[in-house]
Protein backbone atom coordinates (compact mmCIF):
# COMPACT_ATOMS: atom_id res chain seq x y z
CA UNK A 1 0.00 0.00 0.00
CA UNK A 2 1.50 3.30 -1.10
CA UNK A 3 -1.14 5.56 0.45
CA UNK A 4 -3.62 5.27 3.35
CA UNK A 5 -7.19 6.67 3.22
CA UNK A 6 -9.09 6.94 6.52
CA UNK A 7 -12.89 6.61 6.24
CA UNK A 8 -15.61 7.86 8.55
CA UNK A 9 -18.12 5.50 10.20
CA UNK A 10 -20.98 6.97 8.14
CA UNK A 11 -18.99 7.36 4.90
CA UNK A 12 -20.99 6.79 1.73
CA UNK A 13 -19.87 5.00 -1.44
CA UNK A 14 -19.90 8.16 -3.57
CA UNK A 15 -17.69 9.96 -1.05
CA UNK A 16 -15.18 7.09 -1.03
CA UNK A 17 -15.03 7.04 -4.86
CA UNK A 18 -14.47 10.82 -5.00
CA UNK A 19 -11.60 10.52 -2.53
CA UNK A 20 -10.04 7.70 -4.58
CA UNK A 21 -10.13 9.95 -7.67
CA UNK A 22 -8.15 12.58 -5.79
CA UNK A 23 -5.31 10.19 -4.91
CA UNK A 24 -2.43 9.53 -7.30
CA UNK A 25 -0.99 6.35 -5.72
CA UNK A 26 -1.95 3.12 -7.57
CA UNK A 27 -2.16 1.12 -4.31
CA UNK A 28 -4.40 2.44 -1.52
CA UNK A 29 -5.40 1.08 1.87
CA UNK A 30 -8.87 1.96 3.15
CA UNK A 31 -8.98 2.20 6.97
CA UNK A 32 -12.58 1.27 7.86
CA UNK A 33 -13.68 1.95 11.48
CA UNK A 34 -15.56 -0.67 13.43
CA UNK A 35 -19.31 -0.53 12.76
CA UNK A 36 -18.88 1.42 9.51
CA UNK A 37 -21.93 1.22 7.22
CA UNK A 38 -19.72 0.31 4.27
CA UNK A 39 -18.07 -2.57 6.18
CA UNK A 40 -21.52 -4.08 6.88
CA UNK A 41 -22.53 -4.40 3.19
CA UNK A 42 -21.04 -6.85 0.73
CA UNK A 43 -22.69 -4.94 -2.13
CA UNK A 44 -21.03 -1.67 -1.05
CA UNK A 45 -17.60 -3.30 -0.88
CA UNK A 46 -18.02 -4.83 -4.35
CA UNK A 47 -19.16 -1.49 -5.79
CA UNK A 48 -16.13 0.29 -4.32
CA UNK A 49 -13.83 -2.43 -5.73
CA UNK A 50 -15.44 -2.06 -9.18
CA UNK A 51 -14.98 1.74 -9.19
CA UNK A 52 -11.38 1.36 -8.03
CA UNK A 53 -10.68 -1.00 -10.94
CA UNK A 54 -12.05 1.64 -13.33
CA UNK A 55 -9.60 4.10 -11.79
CA UNK A 56 -6.80 1.51 -12.17
CA UNK A 57 -6.19 1.43 -8.41
CA UNK A 58 -5.65 -1.55 -6.12
CA UNK A 59 -7.45 -1.18 -2.81
CA UNK A 60 -7.15 -3.10 0.46
CA UNK A 61 -9.30 -3.08 3.59
CA UNK A 62 -7.75 -2.30 6.99
CA UNK A 63 -10.21 -2.98 9.82
CA UNK A 64 -10.63 -4.70 13.17
CA UNK A 65 -14.32 -5.32 12.46
CA UNK A 66 -14.83 -9.11 12.17
CA UNK A 67 -17.94 -8.69 10.03
CA UNK A 68 -16.14 -6.18 7.80
CA UNK A 69 -13.19 -8.57 7.39
CA UNK A 70 -15.57 -11.41 6.45
CA UNK A 71 -17.39 -9.33 3.83
CA UNK A 72 -14.16 -7.86 2.41
CA UNK A 73 -12.79 -11.39 1.98
CA UNK A 74 -15.98 -12.44 0.15
CA UNK A 75 -15.56 -9.36 -2.12
CA UNK A 76 -12.02 -10.64 -2.98
CA UNK A 77 -10.37 -7.66 -1.30
CA UNK A 78 -7.08 -8.00 0.62
CA UNK A 79 -7.65 -7.55 4.36
CA UNK A 80 -5.05 -6.20 6.79
CA UNK A 81 -5.20 -6.14 10.57
CA UNK A 82 -3.71 -2.61 10.86
CA UNK A 83 -1.78 0.00 8.88
CA UNK A 84 1.58 -1.43 10.02
CA UNK A 85 0.83 -4.90 8.62
CA UNK A 86 2.81 -5.92 5.58
CA UNK A 87 0.95 -9.14 4.75
CA UNK A 88 -2.82 -9.54 4.44
CA UNK A 89 -4.87 -11.80 6.75
CA UNK A 90 -5.27 -15.37 5.50
CA UNK A 91 -8.77 -15.59 4.02
CA UNK A 92 -9.15 -19.23 5.17
CA UNK A 93 -8.74 -18.14 8.81
CA UNK A 94 -11.66 -15.73 8.60
CA UNK A 95 -14.94 -17.04 9.98
CA UNK A 96 -17.44 -16.82 7.15
CA UNK A 97 -21.09 -16.18 7.90
CA UNK A 98 -23.37 -19.22 7.28
CA UNK A 99 -25.05 -19.13 3.91
CA UNK A 100 -28.81 -18.47 3.79
CA UNK A 101 -28.95 -17.81 7.53
CA UNK A 102 -32.30 -16.37 8.55
CA UNK A 103 -32.23 -13.52 11.04
CA UNK A 104 -35.25 -13.30 13.28
CA UNK A 105 -36.09 -10.39 15.58
CA UNK A 106 -37.70 -11.14 18.94
CA UNK A 107 -40.30 -8.43 19.50
CA UNK A 108 -41.66 -10.01 22.69
CA UNK A 109 -40.99 -9.02 26.28
CA UNK A 110 -41.50 -12.53 27.63
CA UNK A 111 -39.17 -15.52 27.61
CA UNK A 112 -38.13 -17.71 24.70
CA UNK A 113 -37.42 -21.39 24.61
CA UNK A 114 -34.68 -22.43 22.29
CA UNK A 115 -34.58 -25.71 20.43
CA UNK A 116 -32.08 -27.03 17.95
CA UNK A 117 -33.21 -28.36 14.59
CA UNK A 118 -30.84 -29.45 11.75
CA UNK A 119 -28.01 -27.30 12.94
CA UNK A 120 -30.11 -24.13 12.90
CA UNK A 121 -31.46 -22.12 15.81
CA UNK A 122 -35.24 -21.58 16.07
CA UNK A 123 -36.80 -19.25 18.61
CA UNK A 124 -40.31 -19.68 19.94
CA UNK A 125 -41.76 -16.28 20.62
CA UNK A 126 -44.08 -15.76 23.58
CA UNK A 127 -46.43 -12.88 22.77
CA UNK A 128 -46.99 -10.17 25.36
CA UNK A 129 -50.37 -9.97 26.96
CA UNK A 130 -50.94 -6.22 26.48
CA UNK A 131 -52.77 -4.93 23.40
CA UNK A 132 -50.69 -3.53 20.50
CA UNK A 133 -51.34 0.05 19.30
CA UNK A 134 -53.78 0.50 16.46
CA UNK A 135 -52.17 0.33 12.98
CA UNK A 136 -49.10 -1.63 14.19
CA UNK A 137 -48.77 -5.16 12.88
CA UNK A 138 -46.28 -7.84 13.94
CA UNK A 139 -45.21 -10.49 11.45
CA UNK A 140 -44.54 -13.87 13.00
CA UNK A 141 -42.60 -16.58 11.32
CA UNK A 142 -44.37 -19.95 11.54
CA UNK A 143 -43.26 -22.25 8.77
CA UNK A 144 -46.08 -24.77 9.50
CA UNK A 145 -48.82 -22.17 9.30
CA UNK A 146 -47.40 -20.61 6.20
CA UNK A 147 -47.22 -23.96 4.48
CA UNK A 148 -50.88 -24.70 5.39
CA UNK A 149 -52.20 -21.33 4.21
CA UNK A 150 -50.09 -21.25 1.02
CA UNK A 151 -52.17 -21.59 -2.20
CA UNK A 152 -51.33 -24.29 -4.66
CA UNK A 153 -50.40 -21.89 -7.41
CA UNK A 154 -48.10 -20.01 -5.06
CA UNK A 155 -46.41 -23.28 -4.23
CA UNK A 156 -45.81 -23.85 -7.94
CA UNK A 157 -44.33 -20.39 -8.35
CA UNK A 158 -42.06 -21.05 -5.41
CA UNK A 159 -40.87 -24.24 -7.04
CA UNK A 160 -40.03 -22.29 -10.19
CA UNK A 161 -38.09 -19.67 -8.27
CA UNK A 162 -36.11 -22.30 -6.39
CA UNK A 163 -34.78 -23.58 -9.70
CA UNK A 164 -32.86 -20.35 -10.20
CA UNK A 165 -29.59 -20.31 -8.31
CA UNK A 166 -29.79 -17.82 -5.51
CA UNK A 167 -27.09 -15.23 -5.05
CA UNK A 168 -25.24 -15.52 -1.81
CA UNK A 169 -26.08 -12.73 0.56
CA UNK A 170 -24.77 -11.96 4.02
CA UNK A 171 -27.25 -10.57 6.51
CA UNK A 172 -26.30 -8.76 9.67
CA UNK A 173 -28.52 -8.68 12.69
CA UNK A 174 -29.16 -5.12 13.90
CA UNK A 175 -31.14 -3.60 16.71
CA UNK A 176 -34.63 -2.41 15.78
CA UNK A 177 -34.85 1.19 16.99
CA UNK A 178 -37.97 2.78 15.48
CA UNK A 179 -41.11 0.98 14.43
CA UNK A 180 -43.44 3.17 12.43
CA UNK A 181 -47.15 2.38 12.30
CA UNK A 182 -48.54 1.03 9.05
CA UNK A 183 -50.17 3.76 6.94
CA UNK A 184 -53.94 4.04 7.37
CA UNK A 185 -56.19 3.35 4.37
CA UNK A 186 -57.23 6.42 2.44
CA UNK A 187 -60.96 5.65 2.76
CA UNK A 188 -60.69 5.75 6.57
CA UNK A 189 -58.97 9.15 6.54
CA UNK A 190 -61.56 10.51 4.08
CA UNK A 191 -64.43 9.21 6.24
CA UNK A 192 -63.18 11.18 9.25
CA UNK A 193 -63.33 14.54 7.46
CA UNK A 194 -66.25 16.78 8.52
CA UNK A 195 -69.07 17.26 6.05
CA UNK A 196 -69.30 20.92 5.05
CA UNK A 197 -72.45 22.80 4.02
CA UNK A 198 -73.20 24.30 0.60
CA UNK A 199 -72.14 27.79 1.71
CA UNK A 200 -68.70 26.63 2.69
CA UNK A 201 -68.25 24.83 -0.59
CA UNK A 202 -69.39 27.88 -2.51
CA UNK A 203 -67.00 30.10 -0.58
CA UNK A 204 -64.03 27.83 -1.28
CA UNK A 205 -64.91 27.64 -4.97
CA UNK A 206 -64.95 31.40 -5.33
CA UNK A 207 -61.55 31.74 -3.62
CA UNK A 208 -59.97 29.32 -6.05
CA UNK A 209 -61.12 31.38 -9.01
CA UNK A 210 -59.48 34.55 -7.69
CA UNK A 211 -56.58 35.42 -10.05
CA UNK A 212 -54.59 38.49 -11.08
CA UNK A 213 -56.28 40.47 -13.79
CA UNK A 214 -54.33 40.71 -17.09
CA UNK A 215 -54.29 44.49 -17.03
CA UNK A 216 -52.57 44.45 -13.63
CA UNK A 217 -49.80 42.25 -15.04
CA UNK A 218 -49.45 44.56 -18.04
CA UNK A 219 -49.18 47.61 -15.77
CA UNK A 220 -46.50 45.89 -13.67
CA UNK A 221 -44.50 45.00 -16.78
CA UNK A 222 -44.74 48.54 -18.15
CA UNK A 223 -43.65 50.05 -14.82
CA UNK A 224 -40.73 47.61 -14.60
CA UNK A 225 -39.68 48.44 -18.16
CA UNK A 226 -39.82 52.16 -17.44
CA UNK A 227 -37.68 51.70 -14.34
CA UNK A 228 -35.09 49.78 -16.37
CA UNK A 229 -35.07 52.40 -19.14
CA UNK A 230 -34.69 55.26 -16.66
CA UNK A 231 -31.86 53.40 -14.93
CA UNK A 232 -30.05 52.77 -18.24
CA UNK A 233 -30.60 56.37 -19.26
CA UNK A 234 -29.12 57.72 -16.04
CA UNK A 235 -26.11 55.38 -16.29
CA UNK A 236 -25.26 55.63 -19.99
CA UNK A 237 -26.37 59.18 -20.85
CA UNK A 238 -23.63 61.79 -21.37
CA UNK A 239 -23.61 65.52 -20.74
CA UNK A 240 -20.93 67.65 -22.37
CA UNK A 241 -20.54 71.15 -20.95
CA UNK A 242 -18.51 73.90 -22.56
CA UNK A 243 -17.55 76.92 -20.48
CA UNK A 244 -15.80 80.09 -21.57
CA UNK A 245 -13.40 81.28 -18.88
CA UNK A 246 -10.78 84.04 -18.79
CA UNK A 247 -7.36 82.43 -18.58
CA UNK A 248 -3.76 82.83 -19.52
CA UNK A 249 -1.54 80.28 -21.23
CA UNK A 250 1.35 78.77 -19.33
CA UNK A 251 4.15 76.38 -20.16
CA UNK A 252 5.49 74.39 -17.28
CA UNK A 253 7.65 71.34 -16.94
CA UNK A 254 7.88 68.85 -14.11
CA UNK A 255 9.96 65.77 -13.42
CA UNK A 256 8.29 62.42 -12.73
CA UNK A 257 9.90 59.14 -11.65
CA UNK A 258 8.61 55.85 -13.06
CA UNK A 259 9.35 52.67 -11.11
CA UNK A 260 8.49 49.19 -12.33
CA UNK A 261 7.91 47.81 -8.82
CA UNK A 262 5.63 50.66 -7.75
CA UNK A 263 2.03 49.51 -7.13
CA UNK A 264 0.22 52.85 -6.79
CA UNK A 265 0.64 56.51 -7.72
CA UNK A 266 2.42 58.72 -5.22
CA UNK A 267 1.37 62.22 -6.25
CA UNK A 268 3.13 63.81 -3.33
CA UNK A 269 6.53 62.42 -4.31
CA UNK A 270 5.83 62.46 -8.04
CA UNK A 271 6.25 58.71 -8.56
CA UNK A 272 4.03 56.57 -10.78
CA UNK A 273 4.09 52.82 -11.51
CA UNK A 274 5.61 51.52 -14.71
CA UNK A 275 5.84 48.25 -16.56
CA UNK A 276 9.18 46.85 -17.65
CA UNK A 277 8.77 45.19 -21.03
CA UNK A 278 11.22 43.00 -22.88
CA UNK A 279 10.53 42.33 -26.54
CA UNK A 280 12.54 40.27 -29.01
CA UNK A 281 12.30 40.13 -32.77
CA UNK A 282 14.36 38.56 -35.56
CA UNK A 283 15.64 41.13 -38.10
CA UNK A 284 17.26 40.78 -41.51
CA UNK A 285 18.26 43.37 -44.07
CA UNK A 286 20.09 43.68 -47.41
CA UNK A 287 23.13 45.96 -47.65
CA UNK A 288 25.35 47.29 -50.43
CA UNK A 289 29.08 46.56 -50.42
CA UNK A 290 31.27 49.65 -50.78
CA UNK A 291 34.79 48.21 -50.60
CA UNK A 292 37.02 48.29 -53.69
CA UNK A 293 39.74 45.89 -54.78
CA UNK A 294 42.16 46.41 -57.73
CA UNK A 295 42.18 43.21 -59.77
CA UNK A 296 43.96 44.48 -62.96
CA UNK A 297 47.34 43.46 -64.43
CA UNK A 298 50.63 45.31 -63.82
CA UNK A 299 52.62 46.65 -66.79
CA UNK A 300 56.13 45.27 -67.33
CA UNK A 301 59.10 46.11 -69.55
CA UNK A 302 62.87 46.30 -70.04
CA UNK A 303 64.36 49.79 -69.74
CA UNK A 304 67.76 51.14 -70.78
CA UNK A 305 69.85 52.75 -68.04
CA UNK A 306 72.71 55.15 -69.05
CA UNK A 307 75.41 56.44 -66.72
CA UNK A 308 76.95 59.89 -67.27
CA UNK A 309 79.28 59.66 -64.29
CA UNK A 310 82.93 58.75 -64.48
CA UNK A 311 82.45 55.81 -62.11
CA UNK A 312 80.32 52.70 -62.29
CA UNK A 313 76.87 53.05 -60.72
CA UNK A 314 74.98 50.10 -59.18
CA UNK A 315 71.16 50.14 -58.78
CA UNK A 316 69.79 47.75 -56.19
CA UNK A 317 66.74 45.56 -56.77
CA UNK A 318 63.53 47.40 -55.83
CA UNK A 319 64.83 50.79 -56.85
CA UNK A 320 61.90 53.01 -57.83
CA UNK A 321 61.88 54.24 -61.37
CA UNK A 322 59.28 56.97 -62.07
CA UNK A 323 58.11 58.05 -65.49
CA UNK A 324 57.74 61.67 -66.43
CA UNK A 325 53.91 61.24 -66.29
CA UNK A 326 54.29 60.14 -62.63
CA UNK A 327 53.80 56.35 -62.91
CA UNK A 328 56.08 54.35 -60.63
CA UNK A 329 57.89 51.15 -61.46
CA UNK A 330 60.14 48.85 -59.46
CA UNK A 331 63.48 47.48 -60.64
CA UNK A 332 63.18 43.71 -60.55
CA UNK A 333 66.87 42.95 -59.99
CA UNK A 334 70.11 44.79 -59.25
CA UNK A 335 72.12 46.15 -62.17
CA UNK A 336 75.51 47.89 -62.54
CA UNK A 337 75.87 50.64 -65.08
CA UNK A 338 79.41 51.17 -66.33
CA UNK A 339 80.98 54.59 -66.19
CA UNK A 340 81.10 56.99 -69.15
CA UNK A 341 84.20 56.87 -71.43
CA UNK A 342 85.78 58.89 -74.30
CA UNK A 343 86.02 57.43 -77.74
CA UNK A 344 88.88 57.88 -80.20
CA UNK A 345 87.36 61.06 -81.45
CA UNK A 346 87.29 62.47 -77.95
CA UNK A 347 83.55 62.27 -77.66
CA UNK A 348 81.90 61.14 -74.38
CA UNK A 349 80.30 57.74 -74.52
CA UNK A 350 77.78 56.99 -71.73
CA UNK A 351 77.93 53.70 -69.91
CA UNK A 352 74.82 51.60 -70.56
CA UNK A 353 72.87 48.64 -69.03
CA UNK A 354 69.33 47.23 -69.20
CA UNK A 355 67.01 46.24 -66.39
CA UNK A 356 63.54 44.72 -66.08
CA UNK A 357 60.87 46.76 -64.26
CA UNK A 358 57.28 46.16 -63.06
CA UNK A 359 54.61 48.79 -62.42
CA UNK A 360 53.77 49.22 -58.77
CA UNK A 361 50.02 49.36 -59.46
CA UNK A 362 47.86 47.47 -61.92
CA UNK A 363 46.28 49.37 -64.73
CA UNK A 364 46.64 50.25 -68.34
CA UNK A 365 47.99 53.69 -67.42
CA UNK A 366 51.39 52.02 -66.83
CA UNK A 367 51.73 51.02 -70.48
CA UNK A 368 54.51 53.36 -71.77
CA UNK A 369 55.82 54.13 -75.23
CA UNK A 370 59.50 53.60 -76.11
CA UNK A 371 60.08 57.33 -76.13
CA UNK A 372 59.11 57.62 -72.44
CA UNK A 373 61.93 58.70 -70.11
CA UNK A 374 62.26 57.91 -66.40
CA UNK A 375 64.18 59.00 -63.34
CA UNK A 376 65.89 56.48 -61.10
CA UNK A 377 65.37 57.41 -57.48
CA UNK A 378 68.70 58.40 -55.82
CA UNK A 379 70.74 58.27 -59.03
CA UNK A 380 70.88 61.70 -60.65
CA UNK A 381 73.58 60.78 -63.21
CA UNK A 382 71.48 57.94 -64.59
CA UNK A 383 68.97 58.42 -67.36
CA UNK A 384 66.35 55.83 -68.20
CA UNK A 385 64.20 55.23 -71.27
CA UNK A 386 62.15 52.45 -72.79
CA UNK A 387 58.66 50.98 -73.20
CA UNK A 388 56.35 48.94 -70.90
CA UNK A 389 53.21 46.96 -71.71
CA UNK A 390 50.66 44.43 -70.38
CA UNK A 391 48.96 46.73 -67.87
CA UNK A 392 45.20 46.04 -67.44
CA UNK A 393 42.73 48.12 -65.43
CA UNK A 394 40.12 46.04 -63.44
CA UNK A 395 38.44 46.98 -60.12
CA UNK A 396 36.21 44.68 -58.00
CA UNK A 397 33.56 45.55 -55.39
CA UNK A 398 34.14 43.80 -52.08
CA UNK A 399 32.69 43.76 -48.55
CA UNK A 400 34.77 45.98 -46.35
CA UNK A 401 35.10 45.81 -42.58
CA UNK A 402 33.31 49.14 -42.44
CA UNK A 403 30.38 47.66 -44.36
CA UNK A 404 29.91 44.92 -41.74
CA UNK A 405 30.11 47.36 -38.82
CA UNK A 406 27.54 49.63 -40.45
CA UNK A 407 25.25 46.65 -41.09
CA UNK A 408 25.32 45.71 -37.41
CA UNK A 409 24.40 49.26 -36.38
CA UNK A 410 21.64 49.44 -38.98
CA UNK A 411 20.07 46.18 -37.73
CA UNK A 412 19.96 47.53 -34.18
CA UNK A 413 18.28 50.74 -35.33
CA UNK A 414 15.78 48.88 -37.50
CA UNK A 415 14.87 46.39 -34.77
CA UNK A 416 14.45 49.13 -32.19
CA UNK A 417 12.21 51.15 -34.54
CA UNK A 418 10.06 48.13 -35.43
CA UNK A 419 9.58 47.07 -31.81
CA UNK A 420 8.87 50.62 -30.70
CA UNK A 421 6.17 50.97 -33.36
CA UNK A 422 4.59 47.68 -32.27
CA UNK A 423 4.52 48.80 -28.64
CA UNK A 424 3.26 52.29 -29.42
CA UNK A 425 0.04 50.86 -30.86
CA UNK A 426 -1.33 50.90 -27.30
CA UNK A 427 -2.49 54.51 -26.88
CA UNK A 428 -3.12 54.12 -23.17
CA UNK A 429 0.58 53.47 -22.51
CA UNK A 430 3.49 55.84 -23.06
CA UNK A 431 6.67 54.48 -24.66
CA UNK A 432 9.74 56.65 -25.06
CA UNK A 433 12.02 55.62 -27.90
CA UNK A 434 15.09 56.89 -26.09
CA UNK A 435 14.09 55.15 -22.85
CA UNK A 436 15.27 51.67 -23.63
CA UNK A 437 18.22 49.43 -24.31
CA UNK A 438 18.87 47.47 -27.49
CA UNK A 439 20.91 44.30 -27.80
CA UNK A 440 21.72 42.45 -31.01
CA UNK A 441 22.50 38.77 -30.73
CA UNK A 442 23.27 36.06 -33.29
CA UNK A 443 24.51 38.68 -35.79
CA UNK A 444 25.44 36.87 -38.98
CA UNK A 445 26.50 38.53 -42.28
CA UNK A 446 26.15 36.48 -45.46
CA UNK A 447 29.65 37.59 -46.62
CA UNK A 448 32.94 38.13 -44.86
CA UNK A 449 35.16 41.16 -45.15
CA UNK A 450 37.14 41.01 -48.43
CA UNK A 451 34.57 38.85 -50.27
CA UNK A 452 33.75 40.02 -53.78
CA UNK A 453 30.08 41.03 -54.07
CA UNK A 454 27.87 44.01 -54.78
CA UNK A 455 25.34 43.21 -52.03
CA UNK A 456 25.20 41.14 -48.89
CA UNK A 457 22.60 40.41 -46.20
CA UNK A 458 22.87 40.38 -42.42
CA UNK A 459 20.50 39.02 -39.79
CA UNK A 460 20.22 38.73 -36.03
CA UNK A 461 17.85 38.91 -33.06
CA UNK A 462 16.98 42.22 -31.41
CA UNK A 463 16.18 42.41 -27.70
CA UNK A 464 14.52 45.68 -26.70
CA UNK A 465 14.04 46.50 -23.01
CA UNK A 466 12.02 49.53 -21.96
CA UNK A 467 9.68 50.87 -19.27
CA UNK A 468 6.19 52.05 -20.20
CA UNK A 469 3.66 53.89 -18.09
CA UNK A 470 0.01 54.89 -18.30
CA UNK A 471 -0.62 58.22 -20.02
CA UNK A 472 -3.43 59.00 -17.54
CA UNK A 473 -1.09 58.45 -14.57
CA UNK A 474 1.60 60.60 -16.15
CA UNK A 475 -0.82 63.43 -16.92
CA UNK A 476 -2.26 63.34 -13.41
CA UNK A 477 1.20 63.41 -11.82
CA UNK A 478 2.45 66.28 -14.04
CA UNK A 479 -0.67 68.37 -13.34
CA UNK A 480 -0.23 67.80 -9.62
CA UNK A 481 3.41 68.86 -9.73
CA UNK A 482 2.60 71.96 -11.81
CA UNK A 483 -0.22 72.97 -9.47
CA UNK A 484 2.29 73.11 -6.61
CA UNK A 485 4.08 75.96 -8.39
CA UNK A 486 0.96 78.11 -9.00
CA UNK A 487 -0.16 81.06 -6.84
CA UNK A 488 -2.75 80.24 -4.20
CA UNK A 489 -5.53 82.19 -5.94
CA UNK A 490 -4.89 80.49 -9.28
CA UNK A 491 -5.96 77.11 -10.55
CA UNK A 492 -4.85 75.03 -13.47
CA UNK A 493 -7.56 74.72 -16.10
CA UNK A 494 -6.70 71.50 -17.95
CA UNK A 495 -8.59 70.56 -21.09
CA UNK A 496 -8.35 68.26 -24.10
CA UNK A 497 -6.58 71.03 -25.98
CA UNK A 498 -3.59 70.88 -23.64
CA UNK A 499 -0.34 69.40 -24.87
CA UNK A 500 1.93 67.24 -22.74
CA UNK A 501 5.27 66.08 -24.13
CA UNK A 502 7.33 63.51 -22.20
CA UNK A 503 11.11 63.36 -22.54
CA UNK A 504 13.45 60.81 -20.98
CA UNK A 505 15.84 62.43 -18.54
CA UNK A 506 17.55 59.52 -16.78
CA UNK A 507 17.50 56.03 -18.21
CA UNK A 508 18.09 53.41 -15.52
CA UNK A 509 16.37 50.48 -17.18
CA UNK A 510 18.81 48.05 -15.57
CA UNK A 511 17.30 48.82 -12.14
CA UNK A 512 13.76 49.32 -13.42
CA UNK A 513 13.69 53.09 -12.97
CA UNK A 514 13.10 55.94 -15.37
CA UNK A 515 13.02 59.71 -14.87
CA UNK A 516 10.84 61.62 -17.33
CA UNK A 517 10.31 65.34 -17.80
CA UNK A 518 6.81 66.41 -18.83
CA UNK A 519 6.45 69.69 -20.72
CA UNK A 520 2.85 70.89 -20.19
CA UNK A 521 1.12 73.65 -22.16
CA UNK A 522 -2.16 74.63 -20.50
CA UNK A 523 -4.05 77.55 -18.98
CA UNK A 524 -4.55 78.98 -15.53
CA UNK A 525 -7.40 81.05 -14.18
CA UNK A 526 -9.46 81.71 -11.09
CA UNK A 527 -9.42 78.80 -8.65
CA UNK A 528 -12.20 76.33 -9.45
CA UNK A 529 -12.68 72.62 -8.72
CA UNK A 530 -14.06 71.05 -11.90
CA UNK A 531 -14.34 67.62 -10.29
CA UNK A 532 -16.54 68.95 -7.51
CA UNK A 533 -18.54 70.92 -10.06
CA UNK A 534 -19.26 67.73 -12.05
CA UNK A 535 -20.50 65.96 -8.90
CA UNK A 536 -22.86 68.85 -8.11
CA UNK A 537 -24.53 68.48 -11.53
CA UNK A 538 -25.61 64.83 -11.19
CA UNK A 539 -29.32 63.86 -11.35
CA UNK A 540 -30.51 67.35 -12.26
CA UNK A 541 -32.81 68.51 -15.01
CA UNK A 542 -30.89 70.00 -17.92
CA UNK A 543 -32.35 73.46 -17.38
CA UNK A 544 -31.25 73.29 -13.73
CA UNK A 545 -27.78 72.25 -14.90
CA UNK A 546 -27.56 75.41 -16.99
CA UNK A 547 -28.73 77.50 -14.03
CA UNK A 548 -26.09 75.90 -11.78
CA UNK A 549 -23.33 76.53 -14.32
CA UNK A 550 -24.29 80.19 -14.61
CA UNK A 551 -23.36 80.56 -10.95
CA UNK A 552 -19.73 79.64 -11.64
CA UNK A 553 -17.68 82.84 -11.14
CA UNK A 554 -15.81 84.23 -14.15
CA UNK A 555 -17.39 81.67 -16.48
CA UNK A 556 -19.87 81.86 -19.35
CA UNK A 557 -21.95 78.85 -20.37
CA UNK A 558 -21.36 78.17 -24.07
CA UNK A 559 -23.29 74.91 -24.45
CA UNK A 560 -24.80 72.00 -22.55
CA UNK A 561 -25.23 68.95 -24.81
CA UNK A 562 -27.03 65.75 -23.79
CA UNK A 563 -26.37 62.51 -25.67
CA UNK A 564 -28.04 60.48 -26.94
CA UNK A 565 -30.63 62.93 -28.19
CA UNK A 566 -33.56 60.74 -27.12
CA UNK A 567 -32.33 60.50 -23.51
CA UNK A 568 -34.41 61.90 -20.66
CA UNK A 569 -33.61 65.59 -19.95
CA UNK A 570 -31.87 64.61 -16.73
CA UNK A 571 -28.13 64.61 -16.09
CA UNK A 572 -26.47 61.20 -15.45
CA UNK A 573 -26.14 59.68 -12.02
CA UNK A 574 -22.40 59.14 -12.59
CA UNK A 575 -20.27 62.29 -12.39
CA UNK A 576 -17.71 60.79 -14.78
CA UNK A 577 -20.38 60.99 -17.51
CA UNK A 578 -20.48 64.78 -17.11
CA UNK A 579 -17.57 66.23 -19.08
CA UNK A 580 -16.66 69.89 -18.64
CA UNK A 581 -14.58 71.41 -21.41
CA UNK A 582 -13.09 74.86 -21.11
CA UNK A 583 -12.61 77.48 -23.77
CA UNK A 584 -10.28 80.29 -22.90
CA UNK A 585 -10.53 84.02 -23.45
CA UNK A 586 -7.32 85.98 -22.98
CA UNK A 587 -7.29 88.53 -20.23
Amino acid sequence: MEEILYLEADEEITSVVDKLKGLEAPSIGLVVPKGSTIAQSLVSLRLIKKEAEKLKKDISIITSDEVGRNLAAQADLPVFADVKSRTPIDVNQLEKAPENEQIEIDMSVGTASETAKKGKETKEVVEPEEELPEGLSVHRYDETALAADEPQNAKEETDEIEKVPEKEEQFVSREVRDVKPAPRPAHEIEAERPIRGPEAIKKDTSSKKRTFKPYLIAIALIVGLLVVLVGLDLVFARVKVTLLVPAEEIQKEASIVIEKDRQAIDLKQGIIPGVQEIKTKPVEKLFSATGKKDAGEQAKGTLTFKNEAGVDDTLAAGTTVTSTNNVSFTLNGAITIPKATLNSSGDKVLGQATGAVTAKSAGDNANMASSMTYVASGHSKVTVSGATSGGVTKQLTIVSRSDIEQAETALKDQGKTDLFQDLSADKNQVYLQDAGTVELSDFTPSKNAGDETDQFSAKGTIKYTTISFKSADFRQAIIKQVEKTLPQDKSLLPSDADSLTPTAKENNINVGKLTVIGNLTSHIGAKNDLGQLSKSLTLKRIKNVKAKLSEVPNATVVSVDLTPSFALPISPILSRNIVINLQYSKK
